[in-house]
């Protein structure tokens, strides 16, 4: 059986039989052919390789290159810093969503207290929620408020605890950022929330009467109303 003189590359062929015979063109053809790398297996045609000039093919090697790797390693970097941005955007929503309920839950539960009380709202709490309307909430987190560290305050000053004009009586439900000590103060990740804000800084819902972020602060002080009668 003799080879074509016009093969078709790249071609591989293996374990050829052994009666297999060529003509010198043929081997030529093959020869020109491997010094151009075009096949990856010496064709065995019954020579010794090395007396017709055969030289091994290197072996060729698959995977990445060192700047392959930085490439698909930037890449993925940018990737999660996007996906952890928006991740922090959805969970800053989801605080302040869960806070205007609560909020509105906390309301319900003291006009229902008042309302069984002639009309009195509980005494004021420091940094906590009055007892007596825990039969009107549902839950057991209270007064945990949803931001990391927050903790619902009941707030009820008379008009001569108040710092500023205008003086008459307020009622409201404030979220405190910051330990009884007023260290330690994890404020919101919201656009309201500036440099400015500090210890008696709230985030408050205000029921009734001039409300601020705290008793001792003129109206203007640093913080936010959520809900009820804004100022």
């Amino acid at each position: 059986m003799h080879l074509k003189s016009k093969p078709k590359f790249p071609i591989a062929i293996s374990d050829s039989p052994t009666n297999l015979r060529t003509t010198k063109a043929d081997f030529q053809i093959y020869y020109n052919a491997m010094q151009r790398r075009e096949f990856t297996q010496i064709v065995d045609f019954g020579i010794a390789p090395k007396a017709r000039g055969y030289r091994p093919m290197p072996k060729l090697t698959t995977g990445f290159t060192f700047i392959e790797l930085l490439v698909v390693v930037a890449i993925v970097g940018i990737l999660a810093s996007v996906v952890l941005a928006a991740m922090s955007d959805a969970r800053e929503k989801a605080y302040k969503s869960r806070t205007a309920l609560e909020l509105n839950q906390l309301f319900t539960a003291l006009a229902l207290y008042a309302s069984n009380n002639n009309g009195d709202y509980p005494a004021d709490v420091p940094r906590g929620l009055p007892n007596g309307i825990e039969q009107y909430l549902a839950g057991s987190h209270w007064p945990d408020a949803p931001w990391p560290s927050s903790v619902y305050d009941w707030d009820n000053w008379s008009e001569t605890q108040l710092a500023g004009n205008p003086k008459s009586q307020v009622y409201q439900i404030s979220v405190r950022f910051c330990d009884i000590n007023g260290n330690n103060c994890r404020f919101p990740n919201e656009p309201w929330v500036n440099s400015d804000w500090d210890e008696n800084s709230a985030v408050y819902y205000c029921i009734s009467g001039p409300c601020r972020s705290h008793s001792s602060k003129e109206m203007n002080h640093p913080g936010y109303c959520m809900g009820g009668v804004c100022p």
